[in-house]
């Protein structure tokens, strides 16, 4: 038995209202929620806060949220907490912060006040309220993009335009 090879292309896309940022979907919510209600948001909307691990998508969520937020009210959520320990700083996916790349302002963390266990990003570099904007993301959708009509079959399926991400299955 011989196998064919088969060049597939995927169209990659993000849902409406998202915004594409290299295989990263990103979406800019106005809304001011707390912190655990932004991320029950993106856990319904199929992601989670925003985890701007590299100043590439830092530069990327400050471009995506600030035309929504006009100077002073520039705070927005990101999905960084240290709710489970204090003082162990990690990504809402379960992965420490680590000591990469981070955007922490100078002193900061201090936990005044004994509560601070939640991050958002301000243009100030002080909240002012328990509730703030957020960023969800969530993966890119594919889907098979291949040619039908007229002539077509599972094995003479050809790619059309419009696709990217070349993957090959054999």
């Amino acid at each position: 038995m011989s196998l064919k090879t088969r060049h597939f292309l995927f169209l990659v896309t993000c849902p409406d209202g998202y915004e594409k940022y290299l295989e990263v979907c990103y979406k800019a919510f106005k809304a001011l929620k707390t912190f655990s209600k932004s991320a029950k948001t993106c856990r319904a909307d199929g992601g989670t806060l925003a985890m701007p691990r590299d100043a590439g998508i830092h530069d990327f969520l400050f471009s995506l949220m600030k035309p929504l937020l006009p100077l002073p009210l520039f705070d927005f959520w990101i999905g960084l907490h240290d709710e489970r320990q204090e003082g162990k700083w990690e990504w809402i996916d379960g992965t420490a912060l680590g000591t990469g790349y981070n955007r922490w302002k100078n002193g900061q963390p201090d936990n005044y006040g004994g509560n601070q266990d939640c991050a958002f990003y301000s243009y100030w570099g002080s909240g002012r309220s328990p509730s703030s904007a957020f960023c969800c993301s969530r993966q890119v959708t594919g889907r098979p993009c291949m040619g039908s009509g007229p002539g077509y079959s599972r094995e003479t399926w050809v790619p059309t335009s419009g696709c990217e991400d070349d993957l090959e299955v054999t």
